[in-house]
């Protein structure tokens, strides 16, 4: 049979000749759920680590938070990532280029590529990062559709 809402897996229902266990079984009904329409759901991956990492609840959605110096350049990153890790963020502290890179998921309502993309912000970074800074920064990477890919407009990052 084939996994939809309309058919959901029960337990002991015998899917190509396997039998489900309760936990699997359930999972699978979460994940084909609602017809999928939340993507994210249904995704399982190891939790995020919240030592030493700042915590912020925008909407309904938990999100950690944390400024560490990059392995690959000179600059520090400020780093976002949602509960769920749909909504991965990377963003360039004081570099001449205001951007982020997205790396989860989902990005401004859509889903991604899979590839690491760049985004032009429509607001400077401030000196000193702040709660007020992340929850607007996770507004505009969830709720607003005016980002810029960089590649568009050929600006060295």
């Amino acid at each position: 049979p084939v996994l939809s809402s309309q058919n959901p897996v029960s337990n002991g229902l015998s899917i190509t000749g396997l039998r489900l266990s309760d936990s699997l079984a359930q999972k699978i009904n979460r994940f084909v759920d609602d017809d999928n329409l939340d993507f994210c759901r249904g995704w399982y991956s190891m939790s995020v680590a919240v030592k030493g990492r700042r915590q912020i609840i925008v909407g309904d959605q938990k999100y950690i938070w944390y400024v560490a110096l990059d392995d690959d350049s000179p600059y520090h990153f400020l780093n976002i990532v949602s509960d769920d890790k749909c909504l991965i963020l990377s963003c360039p502290l004081k570099t001449e280029t205001e951007y982020v890179i997205s790396k989860g998921r989902v990005f401004q309502t859509k889903a991604t590529n899979g590839v690491w993309n760049r985004y032009l912000l429509p607001f400077k970074t401030p000196d000193v990062i702040t709660p007020a800074f992340v929850e607007r920064l996770i507004v505009w990477a969830t709720q607003i559709t005016d980002a810029v890919p960089i590649y568009d407009i050929g600006l060295p990052v």
